[in-house]
């Protein structure tokens, strides 16, 4: 199966649907955010005639003009497709409501040409449910006009106007009922029912005048069998349309509108506060309701064609994703997943590489028998320390007793994985890919016992704090000792102990977020800017923007990076934002003359050109670019996306002050 990028989405933590630069829909995934894909095809076609002339077309071919966004304050997706020749326009709106699982599509047509036209519009479905595309069964119901297709317990009802066409049929490229063909010759033949490897198309035709337009309306509903799926449709339909529209709109925006009351958006340069409020839409519904795990980003490469797979649950992306929810009035993330936290660490204490969001143990290359990621467990550990202490009262104490065993159980194996010489033994760094001790893995070992330590002695645990503590000094004692070479910190030694003095930006993580470092030490205040210099000086590459003819700064993972291509990483430029900004922050705070305003608009710099290189609606990816010249690769990206709202607040604040 080929690897096709999306560049939207659309969902409510129930279901979540991905989509292209078109309109097409790529993925449906239902019961979970991870499982099952559902969709191998999803797309409109369209046949147009006006004036003795006809055109027909799916919607990604070159004759049609496309462009794509969310409407204002809302996760409400709007594609508009223009067929220039003709004049015809296309406006698509996607949108999942509030609390149910089913995925609506509205098609407003206009006709902007002098003559009128008829436009045949239709809808082309290959699903394969359940990620299984034999032994599925699809049929015709004419009562409800609607097309259910079924495979064991999924069952998908596709609904809306009443369809002027229809064709049940198998996917099967020589099959003589292929609904794809038909949609293509543009007639569909009414076939009512088929069976095995199925697909089907609907149909609309409508005619228009002259600056006139027209709207047909399509409902995706799954449901647990033929029955609870018409019955949904019944509901859709007593409700009406455009009333699930209107409440969708004014639930979100409203969410948003509390947002901006409660928090200094308006302080925000214009570009970069459209894109926070986006961010606190869009992260949401990364998170799987039934689990509280969260997605590093919707599947899109489910074969691993190009890469690992993007579809799970990596512990330390979710950690800094919930961090960053929690710190926006979304704190309702993070409980749900530090319960699945708890439900899916291993017995001796740690956490996979991946998960799938059930809890189960994902495909992964980082595993036990060879050695695991290690910041993994620190970076989670981290987290929930850090959501700890903003708690109080009841809601502290409930959090410590359903967490406290799981935080003392990882402390506990990380304290058996420092070694004598004060550093984490050999593990996989943060890019899965380098074997040995890494300054980024020790630092959130050190964040994590420091945390730890901070809630034993809360409660009465002394012993145990001033062990997990001690250790935690020894920790940042040998990452000082052995990874500053007196210029920059070193990404740490390899598997056989020399030093890799190969330039990586996760050298970050010693001062953000896991402070290991702390500025208001002279010495290690100097260390830190000249680590932030050197990472730019040999990381740093100028990246043209996708959307405008902008250039701006991006950081590169790490040298010699050939993942993808190599190119800079939205995530990593965002890290050096955010770490510019926490810098700048201090320096205002303590008084201490340095060069916050040159901090501040450098990491302005590097937020745009994240910006820049986002998909056409927005989304940030987790780099800038990919294989094959890929414009972006792997959007949105949880941790990328925490990433934006963690600078975007300290902008906030910085403005403030």
């Amino acid at each position: 199966m080929s690897v096709f990028l999306p560049t939207a989405i659309a969902g409510n933590s129930r279901v979540l649907a991905t989509f292209g630069a078109s309109g097409e829909l790529m993925g449906f995934f239902y019961p979970r955010l991870d499982y099952a894909q559902n969709v191998r095809e999803a797309m409109v076609y369209v046949v147009i005639e006006g004036n003795g002339h006809r055109w027909q077309h799916w919607n990604f071919d070159h004759a049609m003009d496309r462009h794509q966004e969310y409407l204002p304050g809302s996760t409400i997706l709007k594609t508009e497709l223009h067929h220039g020749i003709s004049g015809v326009h296309i406006t698509v709106h996607d949108w999942v409501p509030l609390n149910t699982p089913f995925l609506f599509r509205r098609f407003d047509l206009e006709n902007n040409s002098r003559d009128p036209v008829t436009v045949r519009l239709f809808h082309y479905f290959d699903l394969n449910l359940g990620e299984v595309a034999y032994r599925n069964a699809v049929r015709y119901l004419r009562g409800p006009s609607a097309i259910v297709q079924q495979w064991h317990e999924f069952c998908f009802a596709v609904a809306g106007d009443t369809f002027d066409e229809w064709q049940c049929g198998k996917a099967s490229p020589d099959a003589f009922s292929n609904a794809k063909h038909a949609v293509e010759r543009g007639s569909l033949s009414g076939q009512s029912l088929d069976i095995g490897d199925v697909n089907f198309s609907v149909g609309w035709t409508v005619h228009i005048s002259p600056g006139e337009g027209a709207a047909r309306h399509l409902c995706i509903l799954p449901g647990k069998d033929e029955m609870d799926a018409v019955a949904s449709l019944r509901r859709v339909r007593k409700k009406g349309f455009a009333r699930c529209f209107d409440e969708t709109l004014e639930n979100q925006q409203e969410c948003v509108s509390l947002a901006a009351r409660s928090m200094r958006i308006g302080s925000l340069p214009a570009d970069i506060g459209r894109a926070f409020r986006q961010a606190i839409q869009i992260l949401p519904l990364l998170f799987d309701e039934q689990s509280g795990a969260c997605l590093a980003a919707p599947e899109f490469d489910p074969c691993f064609v190009q890469s690992g797979g993007y579809g799970y649950c990596w512990p330390r992306d979710a950690a800094a994703a919930v961090l960053a929810l929690a710190k926006v009035g979304q704190g309702a993330y993070a409980v749900p997943f530090f319960r699945w936290c708890c439900k899916s660490q291993s017995e001796e204490g740690y956490w996979h590489q991946r998960y799938w969001l059930s809890g189960d143990v994902g495909p992964s290359w980082c595993t036990p028998d060879t050695a695991i990621q290690i910041d993994q467990v620190g970076a989670t550990v981290y987290a929930m320390t850090v959501y700890y202490q903003c708690l109080k009262g009841d809601t502290r104490a409930d959090f410590f007793s359903h967490t406290w065993e799981t935080i003392r159980r990882a402390a506990d194996y990380l304290v058996s994985v420092v070694g004598e010489s004060g550093l984490h033994g050999t593990a996989y760094d943060l890019w899965e890919t380098f074997l040995g001790t890494f300054l980024y893995s020790n630092a959130s070992v050190f964040a994590a016992l420091k945390g730890a330590s901070g809630i034993a002695v809360e409660h009465g645990k002394g012993e145990q704090s001033l062990r997990w503590s001690a250790v935690a000094d020894s920790v940042k004692d040998a990452c000082v000792s052995q990874f500053w070479d007196g210029h920059r910190f070193l990404r740490g030694r390899t598997e056989t102990g020399e030093m890799d003095e190969s330039a990586d930006s996760s050298v970050l993580g010693g001062f953000v977020p896991f402070g290991m470092l702390d500025l208001e030490d002279p010495s290690e205040r100097s260390m830190v800017e000249s680590t932030l210099i050197a990472v730019r000086e040999r990381l740093e590459v100028e990246v043209d923007g996708l959307h405008d003819a902008s250039r701006g700064p991006g950081i590169r993972r790490h040298e010699h990076d050939s993942y993808a291509g190599g190119p800079p990483a939205t995530v990593n430029t965002l890290w050096m934002a955010q770490a510019l900004l926490t810098f700048a922050e201090w320096e205002r705070a303590s008084g201490v003359s340095g060069e916050g305003r040159a901090k501040v608009d450098l990491a302005v710099r590097y937020i745009r050109t994240a910006l820049s290189r986002s998909t056409p609606c927005g989304l940030l990816p987790e780099l800038m670019g990919g294989p094959d010249g890929a414009p972006y690769w792997a959007a949105p990206h949880a941790w990328c996306t925490g990433l934006l709202i963690e600078c975007c607040l300290l902008l906030m604040r910085l403005d403030k002050k």
